[in-house]
């Protein structure tokens, strides 16, 4: 119980630390954040023909600056000439990327081992938020002024409410990064160890 307190405690100040704002480190992630997005998605027909989205820096005297958002996602249909412009908050792409890396920080093994993890588990998780972005723009390409993604009723409403619970949830980027921290960190032999520790807990 104690060391599941402290191992607990350590989580959360490591992840303070990671989230404290420090002078410049959330500017230069945004810029990451907005280059990687514009490489990846950013290729035109990326989301059907006409397609074409870009992240832009979000102006800091824009509106809604100060409530956290840094990037401007622009959306537009080329054939049809129409845009539409989603705010972000980068923000919530390096939470749950922050609270994977407090994690394996905080576990008590070997710097080999959580070197290891670090490595796998943060390619696992820029997966997870790439796929929550692509959700998120298929579903804007999906459907009204904009729709270069031609697809059925039951499709749409699927992808619609697959966007809603992982891309726009909080709940997923809190267990996402627990799951990818269990898988890369600990081994076969580390959970029969525990059982077996379990095991002679009752049997006192």
């Amino acid at each position: 119980m104690k060391a599941s307190l402290f191992f607990f405690l350590k989580v959360i100040g490591v992840y303070a630390i990671l989230v404290f704002p420090w002078p410049g480190v959330m500017n230069a992630y945004s810029a990451v954040f907005r280059t990687v997005g514009d490489y990846t998605f950013g290729s035109p027909g990326f989301f059907g023909p006409g397609s074409m989205s870009r992240f832009h820096p979000l102006p800091v005297d824009a509106p809604h600056r100060d409530q956290g958002y840094d990037t401007d996602l622009v959306l537009k249909n080329l054939t049809l000439d129409r845009h539409r412009e989603i705010l972000f908050k980068s923000r919530h792409a390096y939470l749950p990327t922050a609270m994977f890396l407090a994690l394996v920080l905080a576990t008590g093994l070997p710097w080999a081992r959580r070197g290891k993890a670090l490595l796998w588990g943060l390619l696992w998780m820029h997966l997870f938020l790439g796929f929550k972005m692509a959700l998120l723009l298929a579903d804007a390409f999906s459907g009204g002024a904009l729709m270069t993604l031609e697809l059925s009723n039951t499709t749409k409403q699927a992808l619609s409410l697959a966007s809603k619970i992982i891309s726009q949830a909080a709940a997923p980027s809190f267990i996402v990064p627990v799951i990818v921290w269990g898988l890369t960190i600990f081994r076969g032999e580390d959970l029969a160890d525990f059982a077996r520790g379990f095991q002679r807990k009752v049997a006192k």
